[in-house]
């Protein structure tokens, strides 16, 4: 006689197998997921310079601000727009203004996020590696940090149509037209307005 009988085996818990399954899967999709946002977000932002808490008032390409679920797809909003620039969201009401240019520059308000392309400045024809001698409205350049931002400052300055700036030292030069139309040089970049141009042809 068998002193320990063989019992029976217990049935296998299939649930409990395809439980340990299921939480890698999730948990792995779940980082999947978050990536994808977060990635989203920093593309965003890595295209378009942002300030946080900055409003850029008029230069409104639509008629009325379009309604999005997040900084990230204003920002799409703004790719997909034809002339846009820049935008601003708010995160509150969220409200999107795609926008033509910079304008003055704008101004600090709570609540509201703006955005730039820093390459890109509307009504202005970029040229890189080009210089405008002379022509200068200032008595000295003003710093800027960007080509952007440099052609708003031209925007903001009377009787401006034409500007050169510098990468390195990020020196800005408002001019009152292109001259005799500049030479090659490594570190400057020039914009011209399109209507100067025009006038010109």
């Amino acid at each position: 006689a068998c002193l320990y009988p063989k019992q029976p085996e217990p049935p296998r818990r299939r649930w409990y197998n395809k439980k340990k399954f299921i939480i890698p899967v999730s948990i792995l999709a779940a980082i999947v997921i978050v990536a994808v946002v977060l990635g989203s977000t920093l593309g965003s932002r890595s295209t378009h310079n942002a300030s946080d808490n900055w409003d850029v008032p008029d230069n409104d390409i639509l008629l009325s601000p379009v309604h999005k679920p997040d900084y990230a797809s204003c920002c799409e909003q703004c790719q997909t727009t034809s002339g846009c620039v820049a935008f601003t969201y708010s995160p509150s009401s969220q409200l999107c203004w795609p926008k033509r240019s910079m304008g003055s520059g704008g101004n600090s308000t709570g609540g509201r996020v703006t955005a730039y392309n820093p390459n890109m400045c509307d009504g202005f024809i970029r040229k890189d590696a080009w210089d405008i001698p002379g022509n200068d409205i200032l008595p000295s350049p003003v710093k800027q940090p960007d080509y952007a931002s440099c052609c708003s400052q031209c925007q903001a300055t009377y009787g401006c149509f034409a500007f050169t700036y510098s990468r390195s030292s990020q020196q800005c030069w408002p001019k009152t037209s292109m001259g005799s139309g500049g030479s090659a040089t490594d570190d400057t970049i020039s914009g011209y307005n399109r209507e100067c141009l025009n006038s010109l042809l």
